[in-house]
């Protein structure tokens, strides 16, 4: 697909690739350029709720912030 692009440099990414790459209003488009391409990653919209506890398998026990201080 061929799409011109405006002075204001901003385009419109066309509702089949939105629909492709799963993004709809609120999401955002990563941009990464390799070997002179760029390839376009869809992240959806996120919010701080279903963020929580995404970290959880990452963490170990709990240690609070003053037996923290003490180690140092």
């Amino acid at each position: 697909m061929y799409i011109r692009i405006p002075k204001t440099g901003r385009i419109t990414i066309p509702k089949k690739f939105r629909q492709l790459l799963n993004i709809e209003k609120g999401g955002s488009i990563f941009f990464k350029v390799e070997s002179g391409e760029v390839r376009l990653f869809g992240i959806p919209e996120t919010t701080a709720e279903q963020l929580a506890g995404s970290l959880k398998q990452y963490a170990g026990e709990y240690v609070s912030l003053k037996e923290i201080r003490k180690r140092i």
